[in-house]
């Protein structure tokens, strides 16, 4: 059995608890952001119903804005 299956294993048992924290880039800023109670109440339910963060929801509509064209 190798340490992969081991871990995976030792997770299936609830030994163990999965990693917090989704893949992907590795995120170097904070942003903070002022909203309104109606707007952080709709983020809310928006991430909940389709099990993502919030800071995901967040990250994939700034992914969807046009490139500035003076990006590297």
């Amino acid at each position: 059995m190798d340490i992969d299956s081991s871990f995976e294993n030792l997770i299936q048992l609830g030994v163990i608890k999965r990693p917090v924290g989704r893949p992907g880039a590795i995120k170097e800023h904070t942003l903070r952001v002022r909203v309104t109670e109606n707007q952080l109440k709709k983020l809310e339910n928006y991430s909940r119903a389709r099990d993502l963060s919030m800071s995901e929801v967040i990250r994939h509509y700034l992914n969807r804005l046009p490139s500035n064209k003076t990006d590297n």
